[in-house]
């Protein structure tokens, strides 16, 4: 054998070697952080249909409305915000890959980037809002005044981490989120349903807030299944595309 001339198993060993195709765990990590990202997006569907189902029955404005919600139900409302705080960070790995795939598809991808900045934002304030509601369950069993109760849920509900949150959720789950599933549509990689379903769950959960509560559920099913429509993003191995 000359300098010049390699065995098939030496190239292998190079190209191994060099993290490509053959070259297993260098390929395998980024494939199976998005495989992770996308069973994320899957789980964090039904996690906000759990969310609701659990959406407290709040009949009052205000702290007041949210106060009297606690105290009635303690336990839902306390389901409640664990579940939209569990909901918010298994999503954000989730957006944070489908704005990634979006930019690697390298067809106009400035709308997804742009969405999937504004819902990973959404889902932070998610976390906030669901883990600051908490507060109001301690006030709830704590045995305050009326009068010292309300003042201490009128604290909770303008503290910084609850109303930051609060509007970091409107503007990325009702504003954000279409924009993403528009941009990954523009994109061409999810098909024309996933976003005009997903547009269709913004629009009705935002009406629904002054709905008796099934129809929060209900557009909280129509936006999981628009989600799970984004899921073959990140489940499908892309080396076979």
């Amino acid at each position: 054998m000359t300098r010049t001339q390699q065995s098939p198993r030496s190239s292998t060993t190079a190209a191994g070697s060099a993290g490509g195709p053959a070259g297993g765990p260098a390929a395998g990590r980024p494939l199976r952080r998005t495989r992770l990202a996308g069973a994320s997006l899957v789980i964090g569907a039904a996690l906000l249909v759990a969310v609701g189902l659990l959406d407290p029955e709040v009949t009052g404005d205000g702290a007041a409305g949210a106060l009297a919600a606690a105290q009635a139900a303690p336990g839902r409302w306390t389901a409640w915000g664990l579940a939209l705080a569990a909901t918010g960070l298994v999503l954000l790995p989730a957006v944070a890959a489908l704005g990634g795939a979006a930019a690697r598809s390298g067809r106009r991808a400035g709308l997804a980037v742009t969405g999937a900045v504004m819902t990973g934002a959404g889902t932070v304030g998610m976390v906030a809002v669901g883990l600051g509601e908490l507060d109001l369950v301690a006030l709830a069993s704590a045995g305050l005044p009326d009068g010292a109760a309300l003042a201490a849920a009128e604290a909770v509900e303008s503290s910084p981490g609850v109303a930051v949150g609060f509007l970091l959720l409107l503007a990325g789950w009702y504003v954000g989120r279409p924009l993403l599933l528009w941009g990954l549509w523009r994109a061409r990689v999810v098909p024309l349903w996933v976003p005009a379903t997903g547009t269709a769950a913004a629009v009705g959960s935002w009406l629904a807030s002054g709905w008796p509560n099934p129809w929060e559920a209900v557009f909280a099913v129509v936006a999981a299944a628009a989600l799970v429509g984004c899921a073959p993003v990140l489940l499908r191995d892309r080396r076979e595309a």
